[in-house]
């Protein structure tokens, strides 16, 4: 693992891999500024999501670990993964339940309401096929999300998560 390059290196290989035809819509060196919208999920919760890119392009979904829309854009590692990402495509990512610009008085933190919440950022986005990018923690959401609806998932990229998944560590750790 320690010879694997850093994310943004991995998703712009993944990217640079597209059909050619699909790689020459878009040459801009920064996507268009991202639209934050928001939606509400099965049980009420207000979830923000952005779009950034273009919108005729096939939509990518990011699920990744807590974070917020607005701040990751000005990083320097996630400035550049929303770059690669959003050429040519529309970037989907939405900021989980409790942060971000999302509602942080929740009912519950459950990984039901994880797959529930980027449903209804799917649905809201109008994606109904997408590439599902998963992201440290995320990346059981995106396998599950995957699993229960599989005609929706055209492609799914897993970077970072644990290859044990829930069976890491010892039952007291579970």
């Amino acid at each position: 693992l320690a010879a694997l390059p850093p994310p943004y290196k991995l998703i712009r290989r993944w990217a640079a891999a597209r059909p050619k035809a699909e790689q020459a819509q878009s040459e801009r060196p920064e996507p268009e500024p991202q639209r934050v919208r928001y939606c509400v999920s099965g049980d009420g919760v207000r979830i923000a999501y952005s779009i950034t890119g273009t919108d005729t392009g096939f939509p990518i979904i990011t699920t990744d670990w807590p974070s917020h829309l607005e701040l990751d854009c000005t990083g320097p590692v996630w400035r550049r993964m929303i770059s690669v990402l959003s050429d040519g495509r529309r970037l989907i990512r939405y900021n989980q339940r409790g942060s971000g610009l999302s509602d942080w008085n929740i009912p519950s933190y459950t990984f039901d309401d994880h797959l529930n919440d980027l449903e209804a950022v799917a649905d809201a986005a109008g994606a109904t096929t997408f590439d599902l990018v998963g992201i440290c923690r995320s990346c059981a959401d995106s396998i599950a999300f995957a699993v229960k609806y599989p005609a929706r998932v055209r492609r799914l990229v897993l970077i970072g998560g644990s290859p044990a998944g829930w069976s890491y560590g010892t039952p007291e750790q579970r």
